[in-house]
């Protein structure tokens, strides 16, 4: 019974914990990023499910935050009322540049930019740490994209100063309803039902052949005497 109670507590912190050094993030982008392009991003994530955003301005409020159904929020960097949305693009005029809030269990995502005057500065966070990128500049389109085993949150993306505009052309983010657990947890889990059989097996087999006391023998049938009289 003490072995199964251990095993028991073992399960539930594997079902919980998620190790730092496991997490891998990986970053994509048009320029600069070696083999890692749009190409590269797109066989990776060729089994995730995107929620494309379509900028529109029923979701745009005072021209300082765009709010979408995914869950995704961005804001003028500096809330200057900056924002406008433009032929399905999301604008930034003459200002810093964008930021956004994204939902707790994004793991992918992209986006696309055209019209940098100067270098787009991009920040995120994930459990293993900060990231930052530079992309930029290009009066053409740019693709930045960010695999990641773990949340990615805190994005920001600004030109540094505030006399350049950010156009914002595509942003999608992947579809993921939950985590999925890490094959070191699932190992952890794995191990841990085999040893509680083995375990249990284990002390059934003690018990059946460890001798019985006299308490616990059964009573043997002793047949009656007949005694002549």
């Amino acid at each position: 019974m003490r072995f199964e109670r251990i095993l028991i507590s073992v399960l539930a912190l594997a079902t919980v914990a998620k190790p730092a050094w496991a997490t891998s993030t990986t970053i994509y982008c048009t320029a600069s990023c070696g083999a890692n392009d749009q190409t590269a991003f797109n066989n990776a994530t060729s089994s995730v499910f995107f929620q494309g955003i379509t900028f529109t301005g029923a979701n745009l409020t005072a021209s300082t935050t765009y709010s979408d159904p995914s869950g995704v929020t961005i804001t003028d960097y500096v809330s200057n009322n900056t924002l406008s949305v433009s032929a399905g693009n999301l604008v930034d005029t003459n200002s810093w540049g964008f930021a956004a809030s994204l939902p707790n269990v994004v793991y992918d995502f992209w986006f696309t930019v055209t019209g940098l005057t100067a270098n787009l500065n991009i920040a995120f966070t994930t459990p293993d740490g900060f990231h930052s990128y530079s992309l930029g500049p290009s009066g053409g389109a740019l693709f930045f994209g960010v695999t990641s085993s773990a949340p990615i949150t805190g994005l920001i993306f600004q030109q540094g100063s505030s006399n350049h505009t950010t156009t914002l052309t595509a942003f999608d983010i992947n579809g993921s309803a939950a985590a999925t657990p890490e094959a070191t947890t699932l190992l952890l889990i794995g191990t841990g039902l085999i040893l509680m059989r083995f375990f249990k097996k284990r002390d059934k087999a003690r018990a059946r052949l460890q001798p019985q006391s006299p308490e616990t023998q059964p009573a043997r049938f002793v047949s009656p005497q007949i005694v002549a009289s």
